[in-house]
């Protein structure tokens, strides 16, 4: 009987694998990358969009956004950054943040606003993040606060590395 649980056990620790590397395999290749980011002890899996097109394309297009989850909109050099919910059918806080992790704005705009610019930072940021409508005042995250949004820059790899 010990066997047989031994057995399973490994069984379900290689299906586990398999399944993690495929999913990996699946997000790598859409060219998204995911991550897990801890905000006030609550855990977001947060899309990471580090490219103009994954940029530009934000969150538009979804029906909805998971309580959890968010997108994070890194750009270098900083700069200003304007954001609507135009196509967006649920709302979205979007918090301004430094390179340096500090948020310097927060805004909150309800679905399918049509203005072009609901949003603007006001000032050249590092990043954003978007989160569902309502998750920052439930979180009370504020102007000032520290968010570990931005990645820390890749090291370069140079031939012979």
């Amino acid at each position: 009987m010990a066997a047989v649980a031994s057995y399973l056990r490994i069984i379900s620790i290689f299906g586990g694998l398999a399944l993690a590397m495929t999913l990996m395999l699946w997000v790598s290749g859409s060219g998204a990358r995911y991550r897990l980011m801890v905000v006030r002890g609550e855990t977001f899996t947060v899309q990471v969009a580090n490219t103009p097109e994954l940029r530009d394309r934000g969150l538009r297009g979804r029906s909805s956004l998971d309580p959890d989850g968010g997108l994070v909109v890194v750009v270098e050099p900083p700069r200003v950054l304007v954001y609507s919910t135009s196509r967006t059918d649920f709302p979205l806080d979007i918090l301004y943040v430094t390179a340096d992790g500090i948020v310097v704005k927060i805004d909150h705009l309800a679905a399918n606003d049509e203005r072009l610019d609901g949003s603007v930072s006001g000032q050249a940021v590092s990043g954003a993040l978007l989160l569902r409508g309502g998750t920052a005042d439930r979180l009370q995250l504020m102007v000032g606060n520290w968010l570990p949004v931005i990645p820390p820059p890749q090291k370069q790899r140079y031939a012979g590395d």
